[in-house]
Order: structure tokens, then sequence, then C-alpha cells
């Protein structure tokens, strides 16, 4: 990270330069066959982070024999998204999602024993539910010289995030099995669990702010630009607190039962920060 902002620092630096050196409308950069190269008034764009293919690119430089198509996987990806009120100005929009389970399946003997098969196993999983999404919208000012063009803005934040942990377990516990084998997946070892975990739910979390932004561009061929931003961010973060509900057997009931209790360390807070944030992305007009 620290390099890339290095990089775009320097990069950035041209802009200053180039808002008293922009020259004549956007119509009138265009190739050879006379196409347009930059966007102009009406045009929309949408773009995604390109970090995927620098990295394929990387590796073909490097001399990876391994190398294959850019993929997406490990990324948590943005999508970027632009209307262009004049040749000079745009509306834009930053959208960030995350939806989705992990699921960790482990396998542990069976309580039960089945005589024909000593050996016979049930299967623990846990399930790690995400649910998160940030989404940006702002204004951007363009200026430039033909092919590079710099661009800069601000922009406003909305975001919530609700994620959580569930469990299954092969064994069930009952009054003839208060203590089932059962996988600890915080200790990562099968154990007899006189409680366990069954679902926790994170504090559902909102947050909003302010964004100004800076950045460059460059139309490696018409309407297709490469490019990267620089950003400071001021938010305020809520997040309410977390459950944990865990099963057991109670004694005086004569019961398994479930009990829901605030989670250890959680905390209500609201705070203002500023945060420097980086983007690499590819645009696409028309």
């Amino acid at each position: 990270m620290k390099k890339m902002i290095i990089a775009f620092a320097l990069i950035a630096l041209p802009v200053a330069f180039l808002s008293a050196q922009d020259r004549g409308d956007n119509a009138s950069v265009t190739t050879k066959r006379g196409h347009a190269i930059l966007p102009a008034a009406g045009d929309f764009a949408l773009g995604i982070e390109a970090t995927p293919f620098l990295y394929y690119a990387g590796n073909m430089l490097n001399g990876n024999t391994g190398n294959s198509a850019p993929s997406f996987d490990g990324f948590k990806e943005t999508l970027y998204g632009k209307y262009f009120l004049t040749d000079k100005s745009a509306v834009r929009g930053r959208l960030a999602f995350d939806f989705g389970t992990d699921q960790l399946a482990k396998t542990v003997g069976q309580d039960d024993l089945d005589p024909l098969n000593p050996d016979k196993t049930v299967v623990d999983y846990r399930f790690k539910n995400k649910c998160e999404v940030d989404l940006y919208v702002g204004y951007e000012m363009r200026r430039g010289y033909r092919r590079l063009q710099g661009f800069y803005g601000a922009e406003a934040h909305l975001g919530f995030n609700n994620n959580g942990t569930s469990y299954k377990y092969g064994n069930q516990m009952t009054v003839g099995n208060q203590s089932p084998s059962s996988w600890n997946f915080e200790a990562d070892a099968e154990a007899k669990m006189n409680s366990r975990p069954v679902d926790i739910k994170d504090g559902l979390g909102f947050r909003a702010g302010v964004n100004g932004f800076v950045g460059v561009e460059y139309f490696v061929a018409p309407k297709i630009s490469l490019g990267g931003e620089l950003g400071v961010d001021l938010y305020a973060n809520l997040n309410k607190i977390g459950t944990v509900t865990n099963e057991s057997y109670n004694a005086s009931a004569g019961a398994v039962v479930q009990r829901a209790k605030r989670a250890a360390g959680s905390e209500n807070n609201i705070h203002f920060e500023t945060v420097t944030s980086g983007s690499l992305f590819v645009l696409f007009h028309f």
C-alpha cells in the first residue's frame, strides 16, 4: 500500500500543471482514423478494479510459467460507474459488497457406537456468514491534455455490515449425552463439550462519511482508460453489541437449553477519523 501511495503521489503531481494547460474539448482528441478517445457529455462509464490485470501482467514480466488469465478470487472488488454531465465533469458512484457463506466441516467420532462399525463418524459444520455493503456517490471535475487526464472531487459514503457465525453438530446434546463429542473450532480439536456455541451474531454496523479524492487516468485506447486515485475519508462508525448463543444441559430443567448473551469484548461506539485510501481501476466509456 505504501508503494502504491508513493507512486500515485508522484503521478498526481502533474495534475496541477495540467489544470493550467487544458486544451480544447474532448471531441477534438481523436485517433488517426478520427475516433474520439476521451469521454464526452452524455457518456456513461463502467469499471472494475485493475489489480487482477496488473497481477497478471506482473507475472508475465517476471517469467512465471504458470501464469493464468486474470482472476478476481481473493480481491474485494469495487464496481465503478460515471455519467458525464459535461466533457469536464461527471457524477460518479462506487459500490463494494460481499455476500456469502464460508463453510468449514470437521469429522468427529460418533457417540452412539455401532457394534458393526465402531469407527463410524459424524460431521460438525461451521458457517461464517458475511453481509457487507459500501456505497459512494460523488461529483468529479476533470482537467488534462489529450490522453492524460487528471480529476478531483468529493463523494459521500454510506455502508453497513451484518456478519455472523452458526454451527451444526453431528452428535446431539441430550439428557443421556450431556457432553457430546464435538469439534472445538476455536481450539481446532475434537473435545467433549458440555457447552458449545450454536450461533454468534456480530453487532449490526453502520458507517457514513465524506471523501475527497484526486487521481489520474490514461486512455490506452478510445474510450478505455487505466487509472488510479487517492482519497482522504472523514467518517463515523457505529457498531451495536453482538450476541453469542450457547447450548448446554440444564440439570434443574432436565433439558438442553440455549442461552444468548452479549459478545465478550464488544462495544457500542461512534468515532471520527481520517483514512487515506487508494485504488487502481480500468474504465470503459460508451
